[in-house]
């Protein structure tokens, strides 16, 4: 399980990293400014994901559960706000939700 659970938590840090240039491409596109500096990303989080102490931690499955589950409901209402509002913005939130939908699914099947 070790090596399908880091191969997923792999795969999911690869795709937090394009969520993360998504989000700064709308935020950019809507004229606003996307936060530069990881204390800020700290202090205004909506997630906050648990550090294992380890490289591997028994608890690792269920603190990436609990953060991606975070995350869906997150961008369900991200999506829910701009549904009929703004289609430019609204497209990349959800395909970040479906995503992180995926991500909760393949965690949740391993754990």
């Amino acid at each position: 399980m070790k090596d399908s659970l880091n191969a997923e938590l792999n795969r999911h840090g690869a795709d937090k990293l394009i969520h993360a240039e998504m989000d700064s491409n709308s935020i950019i596109q809507s004229g606003g400014t996307p936060l530069l500096k990881p204390v800020d990303w700290i202090k205004n989080t909506n997630c906050i994901y648990d550090a294992s102490p380890n490289s591997y931690d028994a608890k690792m499955p269920e603190q990436n559960i609990k953060g991606g589950q975070c995350a869906v409901n997150v961008y369900e209402k991200i999506t829910d706000i701009i549904k009929d509002k703004d289609i430019i913005t609204y497209d990349p939130a959800f395909k970040i939700l479906q995503n992180e939908v995926e991500h909760a699914e393949d965690l949740l099947a391993l754990a």
